[in-house]
């Protein structure tokens, strides 16, 4: 079993002010590993309509779905690229892009941020990657203070306190590095979550989420956020064998009468190999 107490990073300077002056992650990310790195999409707010581009080209990409799951609600661009959702937004919401021949896309939106066209570039898929799971998942116990982060955003039921996916790896080449990348997620309710002003909740902060591979400990996840990275020792995966990856939730450390577990969502689960 890995250690992981001696092996968590600690953050620079500079990384820790990117993630004040941007609390909700909306253009960085934050994960707790034995090696992690923060991958910015391309993400840009201008012009006067929300358009879905290719990152590489910059040009419009038709017939991709746009969705904000939790709430039922999806468009399609059409052949501008161009969407719109009709939608009310109380809070950080994960917007869900989907396209033939890209990599599943996701986004932490706010209602301030959507008064504002979006133009979002997404990347095509280049081989390299392996999407592990690419819909919404809810972990918990639905049992959520209104001031949790991001509880405005939970619609759908919790699946428990953990996720559990297999998948088949095929064979792994040399002198690659693999890192598992999570899309979005919300409704973390760390220490570190909270000086970071995602989320209010008086009734207790939470142990971070664990992610497990092939039951070991390869990472946390502390704050919310998109495109949170977490580098994968490749002696943990199997190639060309079934691997299993284990998402479960933190547990309210104030909570004595009962286990009180966080109610988390999340999604877009990818390997990608670099």
């Amino acid at each position: 079993m890995i250690d992981m107490r001696k092996n968590f990073l600690i953050l620079n300077f500079a990384v820790l002010m990117s993630l004040l002056l941007n609390p909700m992650g909306q253009y960085s990310c934050f994960a707790v590993s034995l090696s992690a790195s923060v991958e910015k999409e391309h993400y840009i707010q201008f012009d006067k309509t929300n358009t879905v581009v290719d990152s590489l080209t910059g040009r419009p990409v038709s017939g991709a779905s746009v969705s904000i799951p939790s709430k039922g609600v999806i468009s399609r661009t059409n052949e501008n690229g161009q969407f719109n959702l009709n939608v009310n937004l109380q809070g950080p919401t994960i917007l869900s892009i989907n396209a033939q021949g890209y990599k599943p896309f996701s986004l932490t939106i706010t209602e301030n941020g959507a008064t504002k066209p979006l133009t979002i570039g997404i990347t095509k898929e280049s081989g390299k990657e392996l999407v592990i799971d690419a819909s919404l998942r809810h972990l918990g116990d639905n049992v959520f203070s209104n001031e949790s982060a991001n509880a405005e955003d939970f619609r759908l039921n919790s699946t428990g306190s953990y996720f559990h996916k297999e998948f088949y790896l095929d064979n792994l080449e040399e002198k690659k590095n693999v890192f598992l990348k999570i899309g979005s997620i919300i409704g973390v309710d760390t220490e570190i979550a909270r000086k970071l002003n995602q989320g209010t909740a008086k009734n207790g902060i939470s142990s971070p989420t664990k992610i497990y591979l092939n039951s070991y400990q390869i990472g946390e996840l502390k704050i919310n956020g998109d495109n949170q990275e977490i580098l994968i020792p490749s002696h943990l995966l199997r190639p060309n064998n079934h691997n299993q990856l284990v998402i479960e939730t933190g547990k309210n450390l104030y909570s004595r009468k009962r286990i009180d577990y966080d109610d988390i969502e999340f999604i877009n689960l990818i390997l990608e190999f670099k």
